[in-house]
């Protein structure tokens, strides 16, 4: 299971193209998943629990200021 590097820099596409960067893996770990006996509410249910539970680790470790939250560094991998 692999995805593809960004094309763009930085930009309004990057969230898109991440997207479509990752469709692939993630219907792979769908199938998986089901193949293994989960229903497919199941395992929605978890990605979605997965996906929020990431936000908000990334939300604790971002840098905010007066100005309001600052982009953290690249290293960190907090894009949101």
């Amino acid at each position: 299971m692999s995805v593809r590097r960004p094309e763009s820099k930085f930009g309004v596409d990057r969230d898109l193209e991440c997207e479509m960067a990752v469709s692939d893996a993630f219907s792979d770990l769908i199938a998986s998943a089901r193949d293994a006996g989960w229903t497919e509410d199941e395992v929605a249910n978890a990605v979605l629990a997965l996906a929020q539970s990431n936000i908000q680790r990334m939300r604790e470790k971002a840098i905010v200021c007066d100005d309001g939250p600052v982009v953290p560094p690249p290293d960190r991998r907090t894009a949101h």
